[in-house]
């Protein structure tokens, strides 16, 4: 009697956790834009020609995909801004998933997992920025590093050249990826000598070095390092955002985030010993990387987590392979820890999605009283959540989202979001006493503060007076 092969039970769940990760990111991009992609559309007044996009000195200017915004135009559904990185945002999770299923299967089901329904991940994959593009640029150079390492053959070293040098071209993050690269060139043909060394990395990773070099000297200028910080961020925030637990009391996150930061130093240790060109990959692409851009002023000071999206792909990626390793132990506690670690981190992720599916890209606790208030004394619905906004007879006001500092001063008038945000508003350039200045003469004698601000609330919500 012919017997039927047993169902794959692994393969089943991988593909669930694929259309599931694929599904959100389709019906999450249909959103209105929020104020990153907004500002991006303001630059399109400035464009004449393409090679124009090359003339905009903004952190927020994506070069190659500002071009796209420009060739689309204005007036568009949000989707279709936003289709290079719904695209790239999917083909990244089937192609790494792919490439890890070749190896484990169950090393493929914990990426699809980690990559598919990660918050941080599915956020680049629905904004209309060149960080999604950039994150499937910088993996594929990575493929083909990989292949040039052990081949050296002309074809890859050309596509590993022109991978690289378009992931920095999409977004400077990806310089950490072409460092670590190099720098595990480098201790590769260490052992043939120090010259050797140098004139292996040069040859091999020379065009991407120079491709960022120029785009830092011609197209960014001091706006490639000199962006500021995000204050309100702080590293245990940003290692709760990572792992999916944002909602954590800061001392909760402080201990979580410093327990991963150890263990992970702690696999980089063991793989310096046991394969030391992969050790200084990830050693380079985790910590000194970061801490390079870091010294040179670079946004990523203010642990900003669109800055550290390579460290971050990888970080999953590697996280994948400890899970893989910990699971074939056949240990009961073993299997028992990772079940833990893979429920929380999963159902944390899980929750991020469901509030940014339901209220888009603000904070869902923070906004539902906002949002009901809204609801019941304005006559429109909101246009974005993802920053401040006024609608119709309430006008919010933002107050900043810093612990311990003055609050910064934010608003928009409904007209004016939806024509265009004021400069100041765009470039960040706040005299907070001023602006606040400015909106008490306009809104003193009309409105009147309905709801205060309150703890975890970052917004005052003014009502027209009378009703």
């Amino acid at each position: 009697m012919h017997r039927s092969q047993d169902t794959n039970w692994l393969f089943i769940a991988t593909v669930f956790i694929l259309a599931v990760g694929i599904a959100v990111r389709i019906v999450a991009a249909f959103q209105p834009l929020w104020l990153d992609e907004i500002w991006s559309m303001m630059f399109l007044d400035r464009i004449e020609h393409a090679w124009d996009v090359l003339s905009i000195h903004h952190l927020n200017n994506h070069p190659l995909n500002t071009l796209y915004l420009w060739l689309l135009g204005p007036s568009r559904m949000p989707i279709l801004y936003r289709i290079p990185s719904l695209l790239s945002g999917i083909a990244l999770t089937l192609w790494m998933t792919r490439v890890s299923w070749k190896r484990s299967q169950t090393e493929g089901f914990f990426v699809a997992v980690f990559i598919g329904l990660s918050l941080v991940i599915l956020q680049t994959a629905v904004e209309a920025r060149g960080y999604s593009p950039m994150l499937l640029a910088a993996f594929a150079a990575y493929v083909f590093f990989q292949r040039m390492e052990r081949t050296e053959a002309r074809q890859d070293i050309i596509f590993y050249a022109f991978f690289a040098s378009l992931a920095v071209t999409l977004h400077l993050s990806a310089i950490t990826v072409i460092l670590a690269a190099a720098a595990a060139t480098f201790v590769r043909g260490y052992f043939a000598g120090m010259p050797a060394a140098f004139r292996k990395t040069l040859r091999l990773h020379s065009v991407p070095f120079l491709v960022f070099g120029l785009l830092v000297i011609f197209t960014y200028h001091q706006q490639a390092f000199d962006g500021g910080q995000d204050p309100g961020v702080s590293f245990s925030r940003f290692g709760a955002d990572v792992l999916g637990w944002p909602s954590l009391p800061l001392w909760a996150a402080t201990a979580v985030s410093y327990g991963v930061v150890i263990a992970l130093l702690a696999v980089v240790e063991h793989l310096l010993r046991k394969d030391p060109p992969q050790g200084i990959f990830l050693l380079m692409l985790f910590c000194i990387a970061p801490a390079m851009l870091v010294v040179a002023g670079s946004r990523a000071i203010g642990l900003e987590v669109r800055f550290f999206l390579p460290s971050i792909v990888a970080f999953f990626l590697l996280l994948s392979r400890v899970f893989l390793s910990a699971w074939q132990r056949k240990s009961v506690l073993s299997n028992i820890l990772v079940g833990i670690a893979m429920v929380s981190m999963v159902g944390g992720n899980i929750y991020g999605i469901g509030n940014l599916l339901r209220y888009g890209r603000g904070d869902g606790k923070s906004f539902q009283p906002l949002l009901a208030y809204i609801e019941a004394h304005s006559t429109v619905h909101p246009i974005t959540f993802g920053t401040v906004f006024s609608i119709d007879n309430v006008i919010v006001e933002y107050v900043g989202n810093t612990p311990d500092k003055p609050p910064s001063f934010l608003y928009v008038r409904k007209d004016a979001w939806e024509e265009h945000p004021p400069e100041w508003l765009l470039d960040r350039q706040f005299v907070w006493e001023s602006v606040r200045q400015a909106f008490l003469r306009r809104v003193e004698n009309e409105y009147e503060i309905a709801l205060p601000a309150a703890p975890g609330q970052w917004w005052v919500v003014w009502r027209r007076k009378g009703l």
